[in-house]
């Protein structure tokens, strides 16, 4: 069969003579050979250049050029060849012509069989055509972003293949950025098939809404992390996970598995709490009191705390698995922690809500004011795209708008009262407490060791001072005189009044001696006793409790009895079960109760005001 272009063979003319002299008859002429062209009345054929062809006994009087999409390179050829994979062929081309060399259009080449034109170009594998955004422009070669698949040639800007957990905001765009949640089931992998992201890509390249918008069906928006309204009904979005790709799920009745939730978190703090307690009262050898993870507990919380916004602070791009260890910090630390109101359910007065709440609130409001920082500052921090930019914490919001700009007011009211404003409060309220420790009011200074230690209906004490001291006193003895060997509060008072020693029977010797100088400070008409170390006391003779409490000084003071009991007391023997607790880190916050917390009441408030008539003069 002859190709495109060829026609069947005709009656034999034109034909030519083999006699040059003279025109032949015509049963002389013989038949114009394949590949060649012959005049009437021609003595001889002429050869049909490259480009062209001609079938033995060619009608006419021209070679026939090769129809588009066939070429011919050697002369005298009675067929055209078809043209070779990659290049195209115009209309009687003699050779293939590259889309690089011969149209001058770098990185291209045609995909389909018998191109006739430049037309028929396509971008290589690895490359994609930008100039394809506008009505008939010119193919413009440009290489493939990172996170797109341009592994079979013809790729364009608007059907741009993309990897799965990679996303951009329209068909128009060459912003390609890889979704936050890429790397879901692809630990540690950077290009993952498998990655369960709401981020599906469009590597089909079929054409496709589903492949042109990259995201899994019922997401939307930037990096598909909104949910697609539906019918009205009440949906919400679902993160990816190792076994479930990112989806939105209908919300349904979720009462009952809050509720669940609820109950969980009561019944694990129901059990952690005697469990706590009972940590605190196990056997501990002496050798090990000092070592305690009150401190490197406090460290840790403060490194989480750090490391639960690192990702965002640094915008760097995490391990998955790193990813959900931060917010499973973020979740800790954002929860657990509540306020002692023991003394509120104990005096419903105002003042003892405040001054013995507010120590907790204080603590509390320093371990979430990170996360509150967070939040607030969350509202400055946006996805940053070529032609726009989406707000990080919520990217149904477009950043540098109205709606943009109330969430930015707000989190600048929530930056001034919160961070800015809980330093402001923390530094007055050092300030007042150094004043009050120097001019101020006694009981001010003394307020916050009657919270913390624990004094039991600290209003009374002004009536009742001395009693409340003997009462104290005498259960102090009791409790030394019953605890077990093993104890640890009979380990820790016994390193206390014996740091050398062990023995239980010196524990029991220590009870005596307290109920002793007790007696003495109460009691005894002198002042001269020997301490345990073997120092006395001299050099004021015989008096006794009243001339401390009418001593000039004392009255100047405003010193009431209770006040002089417990200063008598600080300087006996006593002291080590004063001073031990408040230095051992065994005692308050919630451990050991101070044995004597209504005699250092008395001490430090007495103390404040000997500063105050001192102060004075």
């Amino acid at each position: 069969m002859a190709p495109p272009g060829a026609s069947a063979p005709p009656p034999l003319f034109p034909l030519f003579s083999e006699n040059a002299s003279a025109v032949a008859p015509r049963t002389l002429c013989q038949v114009c050979l394949a590949g060649h062209k012959c005049h009437r009345g021609s003595l001889s054929p002429q050869i049909c250049s490259p480009g062209s062809f001609a079938l033995a006994g060619h009608p006419e009087t021209e070679c026939t050029p090769c129809a588009a999409g066939y070429f011919q390179d050697a002369p005298g050829a009675s067929q055209c060849k078809p043209c070779a994979h990659g290049l195209f062929c115009p209309p009687g081309s003699a050779n293939p012509i590259g889309c690089e060399s011969g149209a001058g259009i770098p990185y291209a080449q045609t995909t389909v069989a018998l191109a006739r034109s430049s037309s028929s170009c396509v971008c290589k594998a690895g490359y994609y055509d930008s100039g394809s955004t506008s009505e008939g422009g010119a193919l413009a070669c440009q290489s493939c972003p990172a996170g797109t698949s341009c592994n079979n040639p013809g790729a364009t800007l608007v059907k741009l293949p993309l990897q799965a957990g990679y996303f951009r905001l329209h068909n128009q765009s060459i912003d390609v950025r890889k979704c936050p949640d890429s790397g879901a089931n692809c630990s540690n992998v950077p290009v993952c098939a498998m990655s369960t992201s709401g981020c599906v890509g469009s590597a089909n390249e079929n054409g496709s809404e589903a492949a042109a918008s990259g995201c899994n069906d019922g997401l939307e928006g930037v990096f598909c992390l909104l949910c697609t309204l539906n019918n009205g009904s009440r949906v919400y979005y679902s993160p990816a996970s190792n076994s479930a790709r990112a989806q939105c799920k209908e919300c349904g009745n979720l009462v009952l598995e809050h509720i669940l939730i609820a109950g969980g978190i009561i019944m694990l703090f129901v059990l952690l709490v005697p469990c706590a307690q009972h940590i605190h009262r196990i056997r501990m050898a002496k050798s090990s009191i000092d070592f305690r993870i009150l401190v490197k507990l406090k460290i840790l919380i403060g490194f989480s705390l750090i490391i639960s916004v690192i990702d965002d602070v640094y915008e760097v791009d995490l391990p998955p698995d790193a990813k959900w260890l931060l917010t499973f910090y973020q979740a800790v630390v954002s929860i657990g922690f509540d306020v002692n109101i023991d003394v509120v359910l104990q005096d419903r007065r105002l003042q003892a809500i405040v001054e013995c709440s507010a120590p907790h609130l204080l603590t509390l409001f320093f371990i979430a004011s990170p996360l509150v920082t967070r939040v607030a500052f969350s509202a400055f921090s946006c996805y940053a795209f070529e032609e726009s930019a989406w707000l990080k914490v919520d990217v149904a919001i477009q950043c540098h708008t109205a709606e943009h700009h109330v969430a930015q007011l707000l989190a600048l009211v929530a930056i001034v009262v919160y961070p800015v404003g809980l330093m402001l409060v923390n530094g007055t309220l050092l300030l007042f407490t150094v004043n009050a420790l120097i001019t101020g009011k006694p009981h001010d200074a003394a307020a916050d060791l009657v919270c913390h230690l624990g004094v039991p209906d600290p209003f009374g004490l002004v009536v009742n001072g001395v009693h409340k001291i003997a009462a104290e006193v005498a259960r102090f003895m009791d409790t030394m005189s019953r605890l077990p060997d093993d104890s640890l509060e009979s380990v820790t008072l016994l390193n206390m009044a014996h740091p050398n020693s062990i023995g239980i029977n010196l524990l029991r010797q220590s009870a005596l001696e307290v109920e002793d100088w007790f007696d003495y400070v109460m009691h005894q008409n002198t002042s001269e006793k020997t301490f345990y170390n073997g120092v006395r006391d001299r050099g004021r003779g015989t008096v006794g409790l009243d001339f401390f409490v009418n001593h000039e000084v004392a009255r100047q003071a405003q010193l009431d009895a209770a006040h002089v009991v417990a200063l008598r007391l600080y300087t006996t023997h006593i002291f080590k079960f004063i001073n031990g607790p408040l230095r051992s880190t065994m005692y308050g916050n919630g451990k050991l109760p101070h044995p004597l917390p209504v005699t250092v009441m008395f001490i430090s408030e007495g103390i404040k005001k000997l500063r105050s008539v001192y102060a004075l003069r």
